[in-house]
């Protein structure tokens, strides 16, 4: 038999005597590589769902919280503040985790939808168009997130967690950073600030005021804040001059603190209460007496101000949320939930099977 090779196919002659020849096509594409696991290319729609219930749940619940701190509506600020964070941090962690395991795209983002739905829903009674708008820019970097995370997973051979996780909260918490200064923004814009603001309640204010008062002093002298006005300048008048006289200058004295008080910070005291709350009242009454333009600028302010403040804070919570999304992650594997598999030789994906 003669064989006579030419590039991708050859010629097969029998036999000498046979000037017939045999086309022989020669395969020159690789051979394909065969799966390494059983789970590869599976999907559980059941599993996947269960994970976004969770996700959508810790919404509900971060969103509820969320609500009751920005508009003010907690009695016990420093609590409700507590369980904020706390549903932060567990919302964080689901959907970074349900954003490893659920491989579909259009399954994910819908997760991710329904997760700013579910954040966006508490605020329905208050909604206009500038919450309307927050919501949409919430949802948006939610989708985002979906689709950065997905990137680093096609991106990465081995699953490494961190490096995933780190881009899906990192726009997560922007959205809600840009969310809740929306809301801020137009909570206070048509309503006055009382004392359970979230600028500056008066709890989180008398606790801190220690600090603020030794400033204060360097102006004012010795003076004790937990006394009245009328209470400090009636201790320093003499005890035993004419009752009218007295008054006289207790009134006088009160009058120059006032004055003081008004040069210095642009406020007006009561008198009749402790000088801390006076004070602390005494800001709240001159934020709610600007006009529409001047309240609108403060508020912008104070929301450019809440964006930056979740942004400084935002590796710390990425950091602590990564480590509970990492227990989830782990104890999943653990028990059969999800799967580690190679998509080819050398690189590992995720699969629900």
């Amino acid at each position: 038999m003669i064989k006579i090779l030419i590039p991708n196919f050859y010629f097969i002659y029998p036999n000498l005597f046979t000037l017939t020849p045999i086309l022989m096509i020669e395969n020159s594409s690789p051979p394909k590589e065969e799966s390494f696991s059983v789970y590869e290319g599976r999907f559980s729609y059941w599993k996947a769902s269960l994970l976004g219930l969770f996700t959508c749940v810790s919404a509900l619940a971060f969103g509820f919280f969320l609500k009751k701190v920005l508009f003010g509506l907690s009695n016990n600020m420093t609590g409700d503040s507590f369980f904020l964070l706390i549903f932060l941090l567990i919302f964080l962690s689901f959907f970074s985790v349900t954003s490893l395991f659920v491989s579909r795209n259009s399954f994910m983002t819908l997760i991710a939808f329904l997760s700013a739905v579910f954040i966006f829903v508490v605020f329905l009674p208050d909604l206009n168009q500038r919450i309307a708008i927050a919501g949409l820019i919430l949802a948006g970097f939610l989708m985002v997130s979906v689709i950065m995370g997905r990137n680093e997973i096609d991106g990465c051979l081995k699953i490494k967690f961190f490096r995933i996780v780190k881009p899906i909260m990192s726009r997560v918490i922007i959205g809600i950073a840009i969310f809740s200064s929306f809301l801020v923004y137009n909570s206070f814009l048509t309503r006055p600030l009382d004392n359970n603001n979230p600028f500056l309640p008066q709890n989180v204010f008398e606790s801190s005021f220690r600090g603020i008062s030794g400033i204060i002093g360097k102006f004012l002298g010795d003076v004790d804040f937990s006394l009245s006005l009328n209470e400090i300048t009636a201790k320093l008048v003499d005890q035993s001059i004419p009752p009218a006289i007295k008054n006289d200058l207790i009134k006088k004295s009160t009058d120059a603190y006032q004055k003081q008080f008004s040069s210095m910070l642009g406020i007006n005291l009561d008198p009749n209460i402790k000088l801390s709350l006076a004070i602390y009242q005494g800001i709240i009454n001159k934020f709610n007496s600007l006009g529409g333009s001047s309240k609108s600028s403060v508020l912008t302010v104070l929301a450019v101000l809440l964006f930056l403040a979740v942004q400084a804070v935002s590796p710390l919570i990425r950091i602590v949320a990564s480590f509970f999304g990492l227990v989830i992650y782990q104890v999943l594997l653990a028990i059969g939930f999800g799967a580690v598999v190679f998509e080819n030789r050398s690189k590992e994906t995720i699969s629900l099977p």
